[in-house]
Parts: structure tokens; C-alpha cells; sequence
């Protein structure tokens, strides 16, 4: 059997999703994982070229060897900033993270790139997933303007989980754009928050809790930018085959601890039965493999024989990648968004569900809460905050952080009410979603979030460009 050697230098434990392994962390010992767990492990990949495993020996296999070439060296540092020209007048930045995905970080960070490249900032995108693009073919070419090289002086924003942060390049100003789901942070996060020279986060909510944590750095609160021209009501609804009944509660997530999917179903079988004519339409998948897809099916199936009663409501999944030029028409097909999340750094999917036109159910607590009230939304309290049962969430940094309680019978009942209440009284509920979308529109539109970016990138490049004069 070939094995790869490698070393955990995250100084955490690390969940493998796609492989359904677990990799300690052991201080200074050599781990082994199969060559075949390699080829097949996206996920352990990705963690390889952002420098999370430090590679020791590899076999001739390609992959092993592709990643051997990958990972970061000592002197990449040199050598990139050896390989850069000067930098023009105009302010220039290199944008390191996902880009190519579906996900929370690929979004914001093709968001931003696309709003500082509209106000004037010269943008290089320094990708760091070796996955298969999840951008449809006009996405992909936008991105294509961002391959260009920037000089020397650019601004970097390594806008990533933290816990896979690595000394940049040598450059003048260094930006951490990161977000924080949980109400505490592991000490490691707070000290690497602490070595660039400023934050950017995507809440509220996020700045109290790095303040609160020790994070002693400058920070700006740099919230999404939301494509208000892609997600609006003016869409044909998707027409979904088998057909759905009348009223369709949407939740869109990946399949998580913290989205609260366990709170989500107890709450939706408590408030209806068979005799309702209404669906749960749930959008989810593993982050790194559609092949674990049937984990969700147990999962639900599960809950509904212990929760669903002699005569349960209807659930349907879908478990594929839904392109984002797609969702303003899936949404448009169902009635109101629903996602109780135990924590959120934004919460890009209720903004986008609400432009839609669905009333929106979520917990109240965490980065949602900038935008989401109790006048424009159903805001459920929670009971408390409680740690996370280590193993529970897949994610290693957030085992023993605080995130909310959704457990309570207390607290099912009042997610059940107001899964009721919306059903019950939907024309009410959609009145209510309109201050949400006026909120949205006039506070976090890509006009907005680009002068919110390029006005702190701009004040920046001018404190540079003075200090080489």
C-alpha cells in the first residue's frame, strides 16, 4: 500500500469531509494517509497547497508529486517578490482565497474583486483551491481578468479561514478579510488576527467578538456585497419535477453542525403533518463531495422516524451544486426561507432569498442580525450559547468555541410557531420582507460595498505611495 508522510502543522485537529477521516494534530510527528485517500480527497488537497500539511515524503505517484510541487516553500516568499515589477499609480491588490466555488468565501471573494477592479484598483487574484471550478462559463472568463501579475508595493488581503493563514510575500500592508461564526476564538485565530496589520470582517457581530477576544488590530467592518441586478423577484420560477406542493419552505446551506439542520427538521415536523399542503425543500451538500450526498438522505430519514409521526410533512432535498445564475429561480419557486443557524459571519443566503421575494425565519444571533430584525424578518431567541461538542461541527477550529443552544424543547416550539405563523399568514409575512429588501438594497448593493472597499483601499495606497516618497 503507498502512503504519503506528511505533518499536521495546523496545531488543530483537521476533518477530512470528504473522506470522512480525521487528522490529529501531534506536534512534530510524521502522519501517513493512503495514496488512494489522496487522489480522492479534494479537501486534503486544498490543505496541502494552503500549507495546513507540510509534506515528507512523497511517492512517484502524479498527484503526490503535482502536490509536492504545489505546497508552499521557504523561499516562495523571495521569490515572488523578486519576480514583480514596480507598482503603477493606481492602487493594486492581491486577493488570496477561494474563488472558483460555490461557497461563502469564493463569493465574497469574487465580489470584491469585481468592485475594486469597477473603481479604479488594479486586481490579481491569488487563488488557492486546486478543486474544479463551480463557475458557469461567464463567470469563469470574468475571473480570467484577474490572472494578471501586480508590482511589488500592491496591498495584499488574504481573505481565508484564519486558521490556514501563512506569511504572505513581503508586502507594505497586509489584510486579513475573514469572518467569525462563533461568540468566542481559538487563541491561535486571535494571534494570527494580531500579525497582519489589519482585519476586515463581515459583521458587526465579528468585530465585538475579536474585541472581546484579545484581537488588538485595527478593525473594519466590510460587509457582502450582494448582486441586487441578479437577485430580484422578476424571475420565472423553477419548475421542480416531481412537483412540490402549494406552500414551499427553502433552506439552502451546506450540511453542517452549524446550520442547524437538526433544529430545522424536529421544528418543521412539530409544526405540520401530512395534512398540510406544504413541502421542505432543503439545498445542501457536503463542502467537498456530492458522493457523501447520501449522508443527508440517512440523516433525514432518520429524523423522520423519529420526529415525522404516523403522517409527516413532505421533505425533499437537492444535494447537486446549484450555479448561482440559478438560485434567483429556485427561489422564486417556493414561498419563504428558513435556516435556524447556530452562527453566521453574514448570511449571504437569507439577503439573497429575501431579494427574492421569501419571508425569512432564522435564529436571532450572530452576523444575520445587521440586517435581519424583528420588524423586516421571524427572528427566533435563542436559550444560550453553548461549546461545540468536539467532533460535532467537521471543523476543527470551531470544536469548544460557543455557538448558540438550538437543543431546547423551548426553542423548537418557538421555531415551529413561526414556521406556522408564516404559513398561516404569508401576504403579512411578505409586507414584512419588504423593508428587509428596501434594508438590503440601500445598505449592501455592489455600488455600496465598492466605495465601502475601495475608500479604505484607496486611504492605504496613499499612505504607502507617502511613506516611498
Amino acid at each position: 500500500m503507498l502512503c504519503m508522510k506528511f505533518l499536521n502543522v495546523t496545531q488543530n485537529s483537521v476533518y477530512l469531509e470528504d473522506i470522512d477521516m480525521h487528522i490529529p494534530f501531534e506536534d512534530g510527528k510524521v502522519i501517513e494517509i493512503d495514496t488512494d485517500d489522496v487522489k480522492k480527497s479534494r479537501a486534503f488537497q486544498n490543505l496541502i497547497v494552503l500549507g495546513a500539511f507540510e509534506i515528507v515524503e512523497a511517492n512517484d505517484e502524479r498527484i503526490e508529486q503535482n502536490l509536492l510541487r504545489l505546497q508552499p516553500k521557504d523561499d516562495d516568499s523571495k521569490d515572488e517578490e523578486e519576480d514583480r515589477e514596480t507598482s503603477g499609480e493606481a492602487p493594486e491588490v492581491i486577493i488570496k482565497g477561494h474563488f472558483y466555488e460555490a461557497g461563502g468565501y469564493a463569493k465574497t471573494n469574487r465580489n470584491l474583486a469585481i468592485c475594486l477592479a469597477a473603481k479604479g484598483c488594479k486586481v490579481e487574484a491569488d487563488v488557492t483551491s486546486t478543486r474544479k471550478s463551480d463557475l458557469n462559463e461567464l463567470e469563469a472568463r470574468m475571473m480570467a481578468s484577474f490572472k494578471q501579475k501586480v508590482g511589488r508595493q500592491a496591498i495584499r488581503i488574504d481573505s481565508i479561514i484564519p486558521s490556514f493563514s501563512q506569511i504572505s510575500p513581503k508586502m507594505p500592508y497586509r489584510i486579513l478579510y475573514t469572518t467569525i461564526e462563533a461568540s468566542s476564538m481559538p487563541k491561535q485565530t486571535v494571534d494570527i488576527c494580531n500579525s497582519y496589520d489589519e482585519v476586515w470582517v463581515t459583521a458587526d457581530y465579528c468585530k465585538e467578538v475579536m474585541q472581546k477576544e484579545g484581537v488588538a488590530r485595527p478593525i473594519y467592518v466590510m460587509p457582502n456585497a450582494i448582486q441586487t441586478k441578479m437577485f430580484h423577484e422578476h424571475y420565472e420560477p423553477h419548475e421542480f419535477r416531481p412537483s412540490l406542493n402549494s406552500f414551499v419552505f427553502c433552506s439552502l446551506f451546506g450540511w453542517a453542525y452549524r446550520k442547524g439542520w437538526d433544529a430545522l427538521l424536529k421544528a418543521y415536523f412539530r409544526a405540520f403533518d401530512g395534512n398540510d399542503d406544504v413541502s421542505l425543500l432543503i439545498v445542501s451538500r457536503y463542502q467537498y463531495s456530492s458522493e457523501r450526498s447520501g449522508v443527508i438522505k440517512q440523516d433525514i430519514d432518520k429524523y423522520l422516524k423519529q420526529y415525522g409521526g404516523a403522517n409527516p410533512p413532505h421533505v425533499c432535498r437537492c444535494s447537486r451544486i446549484i450555479p448561482e445564475f440559478e438560485l434567483p429561480r429556485i427561489y422564486k419557486a417556493c414561498d419563504a426561507f428558513v435556516l435556524p443557524s447556530r452562527g453566521e459571519g453574514f448570511g449571504l443566503p437569507y439577503a439573497e432569498a429575501s431579494l427574492c421575494g421569501l419571508p425569512v425565519i432564522a435564529t436571532n444571533h450572530s452576523g444575520h442580525t445587521m440586517f435581519l430584525n424583528k420588524d423586516n424578518a421571524e427572528l427566533v431567541d435563542i436559550d444560550s450559547l453553548e461549546p461545540v461538542p468536539r467532533g460535532s461541527s467537521h471543523v476543527h477550529y470551531w470544536d469548544g468555541q460557543l455557538m448558540a443552544n438550538l437543543k431546547s424543547e423551548d426553542f423548537i416550539d418557538r421555531l415551529s410557531a413561526s414556521m406556522r405563523r408564516v404559513y398561516e399568514n404569508h401576504e403579512e409575512a411578505k409586507k414584512r420582507n419588504k423593508l428587509l429588501q428596501q434594508e438590503i438594497a440601500n445598505s449592501y448593493s455592489f455600488q455600496n460595498a465598492a466605495n465601502r472597499y475601495s475608500e479604505r483601499i484607496s486611504e492605504i495606497w496613499k499612505n504607502i505611495k507617502e511613506k516611498q516618497q
